[in-house]
């Protein structure tokens, strides 16, 4: 428990701002190129817009883990689900955002 609050820590320390879709956003370098500011911005909306399209168990584990710091046992323990039903709701989703951001990304789409 310890180990994994100090990850949350080191997390939330990473994770300077949230936008507003509850996103973390980079603290931009002092010599960032304002134009990098809102590729970023635009990233971000591409993510929240894949991740909405996901169904809300997949996308609950995929926030747990990448924006909460969260480790599958930690994950399953926590949404009282079996350790099997969290890692293959985890490859789905990041199967479907995958295929779903590629494509966004490639274009240029935001």
């Amino acid at each position: 428990m310890l180990r994994a609050r100090g990850r949350r820590a080191r997390a939330l320390t990473r994770a300077a701002v949230d936008d507003s879709e509850g996103l973390a956003a980079p603290i931009a370098a002092a010599g960032d190129a304002p134009d990098r500011e809102v590729e970023r911005q635009d990233t971000r909306r591409l993510v929240a817009r894949s991740l909405a399209e996901l169904s809300e168990p997949q996308r609950r584990i995929i926030e747990l883990a990448y924006f909460g710091g969260s480790r599958r046992p930690e994950i399953a323990a926590e949404l009282q689900e079996p350790l099997g039903t969290v890692k293959t709701r985890m490859r789905a989703g990041l199967e479907k955002l995958r295929s779903s951001l590629l494509p966004r990304l490639s274009r240029g789409e935001s």
